[in-house]
């Protein structure tokens, strides 16, 4: 977890510290309460210590319940959340405002995402009057808040950004000094445009993207945001079940990256979706080799500052693709212990890909027999898809109960199916109309 204000801090130990009392005034050990929260007894020992602090309402719900607290860790958790808001809003980092609920009409909104200060006056230009560390700065807000309230509320904004304030830097950028650097804001940004449609369940708008993304990266001669790109392509080529695809992606990618300085841990990626893709074709072998590899990348380049413009991949997103690999070559054992791991190193803002963790684990567990166990899983997973807009994580919802309707005699199932029936109705995922010119 990143540097918290010492206030922020205290917060956390004072709300471990409450949880650590009512538990031990209760008969539970740490290790019950995991099994009543699906947490690790490691994390509940994290959390009671303030190292740890878990963004999903429905944890403070189920320990309360658990422990009789009467509704006080779920109030102070409420405390705790609205100092982390105040804080986000007090923060210098441009934060795309207009996703997180920010008030105003949708102009207003959209202004407050593209100029956070309020004006565009004393920043540093490029020749074509484009704000480069602010684009950058742009992406990597969107991709913050895309893993926390899902694509669906944001993919309208990147695109008219994209459209509004990046598009017309292009025709200018040709032939100039900087023109590289417009090339790969342009690239990043409709990179990502192309997970939020993705998320939002549009593939074909997700293809065009990624596509699009990948010229862009090309025009820009940068070899890391270009394989950084066909790692979105793989990934999209699995999802579409098309596992050469995925694996030809990937080792293009891998030869783009292979001598681009910051690209360790892109490399890592690209084994991962390599493996995706072999996992799909059931070449278990080189499929557990390209995951070795990525793991051994991963091992040596903690220290390598990252390239510019190249998303994020760690150890817990090398377990959440591993735990898919796994489930795909029916060696359950490991895709539980995988996804578990997933779930323990995914916590802060990592919503959306907790999420996708606890549903991989959900489905490991429902093969395996532990029905309510499978359930549980799933309940956990209905208490985020209010904060959510993202289609990929309701069409794991629903993969999930329809698999489980058998099993209504079973409490935990009937309690799921219940939950889902209650939430299925209001969340629904949109996406808006691709604004990039044509």
């Amino acid at each position: 977890m990143s540097r918290r204000p010492n206030d922020i801090a205290e917060l956390h130990r004072s709300i471990g510290e409450s949880l650590a009392s009512y538990r031990e005034a209760s008969p539970l050990s740490q290790g019950d309460l995991a099994r009543e929260t699906n947490y690790h007894r490691t994390s509940i020992s994290h959390i009671e210590a303030g190292r740890q602090f878990p963004t999903e309402r429905v944890f403070w719900e189920r320990v309360d319940d658990a422990l009789s607290a009467d509704g006080a860790l779920v109030n102070q958790y409420e405390r705790v959340t609205a100092a982390h808001l105040a804080r986000e809003r007090d923060s210098p980092r441009p934060m795309p405002n207009a996703a997180l609920g920010a008030p105003g009409t949708p102009l207003e909104r959209f202004n407050m995402a593209c100029y956070p200060s309020g004006s565009t006056e004393d920043r540093p230009m490029t020749p074509f009057g484009v704000d480069l560390p602010a684009m950058h700065a742009m992406s990597e807000a969107f991709q913050i808040a895309d893993r926390q309230v899902g694509g669906g509320k944001l993919y309208g904004i990147v695109v008219r950004y994209l459209a509004i304030e990046v598009a017309p830097q292009l025709l200018g950028a040709e032939g100039k000094a900087s023109a590289a650097d417009v090339f790969a804001a342009a690239a990043s940004l409709t990179e990502i445009a192309g997970w939020m449609a993705h998320d939002g369940g549009s593939n074909d708008q997700a293809r065009r993207h990624f596509d699009r993304a990948f010229r862009l990266s090309s025009a820009a001669d940068n070899a890391a945001l270009s394989a950084n790109v066909c790692a979105s392509m793989s990934h999209l080529a699995t999802q579409l079940n098309s596992p050469r695809d995925a694996i030809r992606i990937a080792e293009a990618g891998l030869a783009r990256a292979t001598t681009t300085n910051g690209a360790s841990r892109l490399r890592a990626r690209l084994f991962a979706m390599r493996a995706r893709g072999q996992a799909l074709d059931g070449q278990a072998d080189a499929c557990v080799d390209s995951l070795r590899v990525a793991e051994r990348i991963l091992d040596t380049s903690e220290t390598e500052a990252p390239a510019a413009w190249i998303a994020s991949f760690d150890y817990g997103s090398l377990a959440s693709e591993a735990a898919l690999c796994f489930q795909s070559l029916g060696n359950l054992g490991g895709a539980e212990r995988q996804a578990s791991k997933a779930i323990e190193l995914r916590n802060g803002d990592r919503v959306r890909s907790r999420a996708f963790a606890q549903l991989t684990l959900a489905s490991v567990l429902a093969r395996r027999g532990r029905i309510a166990e499978a359930a549980t899983v799933g309940a956990h997973v209905c208490g985020l898809v209010a904060s959510l807009n993202s289609a990929r994580v309701l069409a794991g919802l629903t993969d999930l109960t329809q698999s489980l309707r058998q099993y209504s005699a079973v409490t935990e199932v009937r309690d799921l199916l219940e939950l889902w029936n209650s939430i299925n109705t209001v969340c629904e995922p949109t996406v808006e109309v691709d604004l990039w010119p044509v």
